[in-house]
């Protein structure tokens, strides 16, 4: 078995003397060369991804979501009505998301099966991903983004599937949200900004296929 060379001074070399390990030489001469350190020859660059854009305060915006307007019949009072109201699209740069995927198992029981094959896999089936967002309107320092926090109220409780634009989500393959929930709360001492968290689950278009009967 090799000797593992360790720095005589430290907290592993620390850890070799309180353990008492043998097999194990520490040494004084930090120019021994580290075999953890990957050799650069094989080091593979990429190029490093770039910013969407620089937010206003100057950091650079990597990721954001857009919530699509859209409008929406309303049966009560009889009228299409926009969400937002002003029907503009809702774009947020401070946001964090979280994605939750549930795989839908069907399994039958065999009785009097032997150990390991008492069980028959029937369906295997991803079900609709949950989807968490967190976010914060911010606004001027000592006024609160009224305006933006009403636009998002107004998007959240359409009683519809909406439409939602971001790379992040695109990739794993969401262009579409139900929400299920929200909340908008006060914070102490965060008078110029609106925290939220939205509750929602992933909304997949299904195609139908209509066949003509044949005469």
């Amino acid at each position: 078995m090799e000797k593992l060379i360790v720095p005589k001074t430290g907290p592993v070399a620390d850890l070799v003397k309180f353990s008492n390990l043998t097999n194990v030489n520490t040494i004084l001469n930090a120019a021994v060369p580290n075999p953890y350190i990957l050799n650069p020859a094989f080091n593979i660059t990429q190029p490093k991804d770039k910013p969407l854009y620089i937010s206003d305060l100057g950091t650079p915006v990597m990721s954001d979501l857009t919530l699509k307007a859209g409008k929406y019949f309303d049966i009560g009072q009889n009228k299409s009505v926009n969400y937002p109201s002003d029907g503009n699209d809702i774009k947020l740069l401070t946001v964090i998301s979280r994605i939750v995927q549930n795989i839908n198992v069907v399994t039958t029981v065999i009785q009097g099966a032997p150990a390991g094959a008492g069980e028959v896999t029937e369906y295997i089936g991803a079900m609709n991903a949950t989807v968490n967002i967190n976010g914060i309107i911010t606004s001027a320092n000592g006024v609160y983004p009224r305006g933006e926090a009403k636009r998002l109220h107004e998007w959240l409780i359409a009683p519809v599937s909406k439409s939602i634009v971001s790379w992040w989500f695109d990739n794993l393959g969401i262009s579409n949200i139900i929400v299920l929930g929200f909340e908008i709360p006060q914070n102490e001492g965060e008078y110029s900004q609106q925290m939220f968290r939205i509750d929602a689950k992933a909304d997949y278009p299904v195609e139908l296929k209509v066949v003509q009967p044949l005469n």
